[in-house]
């Protein structure tokens, strides 16, 4: 090590010498110039010349002064280039001094480790070393996230500089049309001040008011006009004072209305803060009364569990909706979802249940968030939607319900935009009015019809087979399967439809389905064989077990399958298999992202109730429970949080890389059971063959 070290800076002083004496020869070149320069001016310098010169013609000297400018151009063309090579040669010399201290620090460092006899103290300098490299990284990644959120006030200060340009634009708009008004204004007033007979004579008002200054001289004024001329001016210093009488008395009410309209959103705000804080009391105290609501021992009842069950029934009977939250219907909630406390065994919970979600919807009801969405409406409502990160994020924030129509319209448009084009107009009203009975089809249609008053008979749009819902729901289920045969009909497409129809219209509905079924989801997830569907599950077991080992691990213990869990959340996209509210929570970033969504939340619902999962060590309770997480997750502000920060990284190419391996072994296991299957039918087909030959032969000899 002592011999490198000495080599490199044998090496560092021979680049030192060959530099220094390239600058001197440099210098010396350049005094060499200068000399032949004072040569050829005859030993003068060429900023001063004597005054006495011999004499010389014109064109000669001339001829002369351009030879000099030529030679001092070149003269400084050299120096420039003297000056870049020299400036290359030092960042050359900076560059092997550096590399010579951190030899030096290398030769330090291994002196030390050679003089190091014990192998526990090499270890600890290896562990020295390795510390000192894992802070310079954490330094690297400190700089690097330091960065991004650089860029990112970088990338939302140029959206409010654009929001103010914009508010100027405005402003500046309406300062013109009040400049307008006002020179329109100033032009009525001089009109009528000026407003005088003339007989095509350029004639102008004295001072006095009493005559008209004409060429010939002054003609006196008609009283009468004179009169007339002075009322108008009186009316026009009227207006004048009434005007700003009434612009300062406007100014004072828009201040009011202003301070009225703070006050009172300061209000509304507090008031929601507060009956989302009375639900999650109420929601506490029903829990706490089916607690302490215990059977005494021989069945007998006193006072206080009298008492109890009274404070009981009186918290169920009592109304859960305020002033905050949109005023619903008796018997269904505002996606039109009935539930019948009387008839529920688990009634209590249920009520904590919506008292809860009832507090989140109230503290969801943020003034900014909605303003937010106003804003990227108003702007881009009516134009194509957009990918990006901005709306990715507001999106994962959730779409306000009055909203989400529109937002979801836009995302369906975006992927089905080209299957339209193709199509062409009219396409959807084609389907519904064609009649095409073939068997297939036949087969598919009865299946609609068994499931038609099964898709949501909870909700009152689907209740009934008059209602407006099943109408709606049957003719969008016929024309998808006349549409895509392939596919045609699979149970779990109609809770999609159903969903649709819950924002959109019935065309609407139908190319959502489209979007669904043939653009967000992988190939053959509806098919009859499901490949698709069963690929994603063992990708979802794959990704459990980077992100949440643990609870992978107790899964295996347990021999839980986890596909019996997840299959219907992914197959019919959450829907029936969580609360509402989330349910459509994951419906607005699964139309804007894609299936990638499905993976985050339902990684997200078991990360969420990973320590009660963990602590449970009985197989059958473990797997009731672990169908019961999507149901028990009301906090929608925490899973998003965990699904779409707690779970990153999460590229999309993995996912794609997995489904490529999944596929590939579902598609050979299938073929594997497709054998089997033939082989079982030609055996059956071959002892039934001979079992009748025997019964024939036996036939005979009787």
């Amino acid at each position: 090590v002592r011999g490198e070290v000495v080599g490199v800076m044998c090496v560092c002083v021979c680049v030192c010498v060959c530099c220094r004496g390239s600058g001197w020869s440099i210098s010396l070149e350049s005094v060499k110039k200068r000399m032949s320069l004072k040569r050829f001016t005859g030993g003068q310098s060429t900023d001063t010349q004597p005054d006495t010169q011999p004499s010389v013609s014109p064109s000669l000297s001339r001829k002369t002064s351009q030879e000099e400018i030529q030679k001092l151009m070149g003269l400084k063309d050299d120096l420039e280039a003297t000056e870049r090579e020299l400036s290359a040669k030092t960042q050359v010399i900076h560059k092997l001094q550096q590399d010579l201290r951190e030899a030096q620090l290398e030769k330090s460092a291994a002196a030390q480790f050679i003089a190091t006899g014990d192998d526990q103290d090499r270890l600890q300098l290896l562990v020295k070393r390795d510390q000192k490299i894992t802070r310079l990284e954490e330094a690297k990644m400190m700089a690097e996230e330091e960065k991004d959120e650089a860029e990112q006030q970088m990338r939302e200060s140029e959206h409010k500089l654009s929001d103010a340009e914009e508010q100027l634009a405005m402003f500046r708009e309406m300062l013109q049309a009040k400049d307008q008004v006002v020179m329109n204004l100033t032009n009525q007033l001089f009109e009528l001040e000026h407003k005088v007979p003339n007989d095509k004579t350029q004639a102008s008002v004295s001072e006095t008011g009493y005559g008209i200054v004409t060429e010939s001289g002054r003609v006196p004024l008609i009283p009468d006009t004179v009169q007339q001329l002075q009322l108008y001016k009186d009316a026009c210093e009227g207006y004048k004072v009434q005007n700003s009488f009434l612009n300062s008395e406007v100014l004072e009410l828009n201040r009011l209305r202003t301070d009225d309209e703070q006050r009172m959103k300061r209000l509304f705000e507090r008031l929601t803060f507060l009956e989302a804080e009375l639900c999650k009391v109420r929601s506490k105290h029903l829990l706490l009364l089916q607690e302490v609501n215990v059977p005494r021992r021989g069945g007998e009842s006193g006072p206080s569990q009298d008492m109890i069950c009274q404070l009981l029934e009186d918290a169920m009977s009592s109304d859960v909706d305020f002033a905050g939250v949109e005023q619903q219907s008796e018997d269904a909630d505002r996606y039109g979802f009935k539930h019948d406390f009387h008839k529920d065994e688990n009634a209590v919970e249920t009520m904590a249940n919506k008292l809860l979600q009832q507090s989140q919807r109230l503290e969801e009801t943020d003034a900014a968030h909605f303003v937010r969405w106003e804003n990227y409406l108003m702007h881009h409502g009516k134009k194509e939607l957009e990918y990006s990160a901005e709306v990715k994020h507001l999106i994962r924030s959730g779409i306000p319900h009055e909203h989400r129509n529109q937002m979801w319209t836009l995302c369906v448009h975006a992927l089905t935009q080209d299957v339209k084009a193709e199509k062409g107009s009219g396409y959807y009203q084609r389907l519904v009015g064609s009649h095409s009975q073939s068997q297939t089809l036949s087969i598919f249609f009865k299946q609609i019809e068994l499931d038609l008053l099964r898709t949501m008979p909870n909700n009152k749009y689907y209740d009934q087979p008059d209602a407006l819902g099943v109408v709606k729901l049957r003719n969008v289920l016929k024309a998808y399967a006349c549409h895509n045969p392939v596919v045609g009909y699979c149970q779990g497409i109609n809770r999609l439809v159903a969903v649709a129809l819950l924002y959109m219209d019935e065309e609407d509905a139908f190319w959502c389905l489209i979007a669904i079924v043939e653009v967000l989801m992988p190939p053959e997830y509806y098919t009859n064989t499901l490949l698709a569907s069963q690929v994603d599950q063992r990708v979802l077991k794959d990704i459990l077990a980077e992100k949440i080992p643990r609870l992978h691990a107790h899964f295996e213990h347990h021999q839980i399958d986890l596909s019996l869990i997840t299959f219907n959340w992914f197959l019919t996209v959450f829907v029936d298999n969580a609360p509402v509210e989330l349910s459509f929570r994951i419906w607005d970033s699964f139309l804007y992202e894609g299936s990638k969504v499905l993976f985050r939340f339902a990684l997200a619902l078991f990360k969420l109730n990973e320590e009660e999962l963990l602590a449970i060590d009985n197989t059958m309770a473990l797997f009731n429970c672990s169908r019961g997480v999507a149901h028990k997750s009301l906090d929608l502000k925490r899973l998003s949080h965990i699904a779409f920060n707690d779970m990153n990284p999460f590229p999309m190419k993995n996912i794609t890389a997995k489904r490529a391996v999944h596929t590939a072994t579902v598609k050979a296991e299938m073929q594997e059971l497709e054998n089997i299957r033939s082989a079982c039918q030609r055996s059956y087909t071959f002892h039934s063959s001979q079992n009748t030959e025997r019964g024939a032969a036996s036939d005979e000899e009787g």
